[in-house]
């Protein structure tokens, strides 16, 4: 779903238990929906390139993520409970903020 323009995702998400990666870069999402914290398998969720200001805090409960790529995002802070899942690397180094 990388590059598509998408704005919103649809909130069934929450039926995709297994899904494990998740690529989403490259659209206009500006917010993660909620359904998203059913993804509990989910290990690596690329959402660079897109117009996300904040990460809610219930990404914190996918504790099988091990990679999340924030980069090219408008993303100021991140969670202190994101940070806390163990293993997980974030990338946010380049912000569209200018």
């Amino acid at each position: 779903m990388s590059g598509n323009n998408v704005k919103e995702l649809p909130q069934n998400f929450d039926r995709l238990t297994s899904l494990r990666q998740l690529i989403l870069m490259g659209n206009k999402l500006s917010k993660v929906p909620r359904s998203f914290e059913s993804l509990k398998k989910l290990e690596l969720l690329n959402l660079s390139d897109n117009n996300l200001e904040e990460i809610p805090d219930f990404i914190a409960d996918l504790t099988n993520l091990r990679s999340l790529d924030l980069t090219l995002n408008n993303i100021e802070n991140i969670s202190p409970k994101v940070n806390k899942i163990k293993g997980l690397i974030v990338s946010k180094k380049i912000s569209k903020k200018y």
